[in-house]
This record gives structure tokens, C-alpha cells and sequence, in this order.
């Protein structure tokens, strides 16, 4: 399948670990699939398979709509499933405080 023009977080490690990531998070927060489905507006079908790592990417609008329902810092999901380096969070913060 040919990339599309839409930006999307693709599978540079395992986008499984970003699913279990999500996962762990919706539980800690004591939420079912259908409550995070109400709240960010996909469908439970999707979060599911999401959660179980069935997708190859996933967009930049469906996940900002995840860690939001779940309150959560999109960088700190990124770090904690290994798509982002702990280094360059780090840098990025340090510029935004200057």
C-alpha cells in the first residue's frame, strides 16, 4: 500500500508495544473499550485491535484523541513504547522553557 499524505506514527520498533502501552494506561485508568470508544469518538473495534497491535500505523489525529481521552502526554507514550528517544524529549523540552 502506497503511503498516504496523512502523517502517522508507522512501526519504526513494534506498534504492538504502543498498543500494550495504551492498554495498560485505559485499564490504570479504570476504563473499558467502549467508555475510551465514547471519548474519543472510534470505533471499539478499532481501540481493540489497536490495543492487540493489528495496524501497521496509526494517525496522528486518532492517537492525539487517545492520550487525551486518557489525559496523558503524547511524548511520554512515545518514550515508553520506544518511538522516541528519552534524549530527544528531553532537548525539546529545554528549547519549549527557553
Amino acid at each position: 500500500m502506497p503511503p498516504t499524505s496523512k502523517t502517522t506514527i508507522t512501526r519504526q520498533r513494534s506498534l504492538g508495544n504502543l498498543g500494550e502501552l495504551l492498554s495498560q494506561k485505559r485499564q490504570e485508568h479504570n476504563l473499558t473499550l467502549t467508555e475510551l470508544s465514547n471519548r474519543t469518538g472510534l470505533a471499539m473495534s478499532y481501540l481493540s485491535d489497536l490495543e492487540r497491535g493489528r495496524f501497521q500505523d496509526i494517525g496522528v489525529e486518532k492517537f492525539s484523541r487517545i492520550v487525551e481521552a486518557l489525559n496523558l502526554s503524547a511524548d511520554e507514550m512515545l518514550t515508553e513504547s520506544g518511538h522516541l528517544s528519552p534524549r530527544r524529549v528531553r532537548r525539546r523540552s529545554k528549547e519549549t522553557h527557553q
